[in-house]
């Protein structure tokens, strides 16, 4: 009785400790790249490209989702006027080898429709934009469409990537006539998803043929 309690707590050990290591691997296998909670470093890094008299993009204070502040982009002019963007910049870890993008934020919007503002991520590799996520539901369209929501509503949106990029633009996009969107807790990490890469390299394959 005492040697199979032994062989027993000798197995549960070791059950023990390779959950440690998968956890450990899963760990190493996945890094947040960017957050933006619009707290305590506001809009540092965030740039609008945009004329001014068209758009503002500025922190606000007032229903955020949580915290104390999030960001306000609101295009002031009709359809006729230029579309405008705010953009962020981030950089991926070199040697990192992640394979997939995931972001997730919290948005709501006034005076527009679905899809009328959109997020686009797009890739770089030394310097050169080479490529746009797929990101949508479908994972056929370069952009998380933002719904028509006065309520704070979460979206999420997760695409493959080559390995060798090196450095990610966050795009949000105001397309259409007068409108608000507010975003919050915006984060993005990187992650090694072997499935979903051997998957990509047997369509490269299957495309060289």
């Amino acid at each position: 009785m005492m040697e199979t309690n032994k062989i027993r707590a000798c197995a549960l050990f070791m059950i023990a400790a390779l959950l440690l290591v998968v956890s450990a691997w899963a760990v190493e296998k996945t890094g947040l790249l960017a957050k933006w909670d619009f707290e305590e470093i506001g809009l540092k890094g965030w740039t609008l490209d945009a004329p001014s008299k068209d758009f503002v993009f500025a922190l606000e204070k007032d229903s955020v989702h949580s915290g104390k502040a999030c960001v306000r982009m609101e295009k002031l002019q009709d359809a006729s006027s230029r579309p405008g963007y705010a953009y962020a910049n981030i950089k991926i870890p070199q040697g990192s080898g992640f394979n997939s993008v995931k972001m997730q934020l919290f948005v709501r919007t006034k005076g527009l429709s679905d899809g009328e503002a959109v997020i686009r991520i797009l890739l770089h590799r030394e310097g050169k934009v080479i490529d746009m996520i797929p990101m949508s539901r479908n994972g056929k369209e370069p952009f998380i469409a933002l719904p028509a929501s006065e309520q704070w509503v979460q979206v999420k949106g997760t695409g493959v990537v080559p390995r060798d990029i090196d450095s990610l633009t966050v795009i949000v996009a105001s397309t259409v006539g007068k409108g608000i969107v507010w975003l919050d807790d915006i984060s993005v990490e990187g992650s090694v998803e072997e499935a979903d890469a051997n998957q990509n390299t047997d369509k490269k394959q299957d495309a060289g043929k």
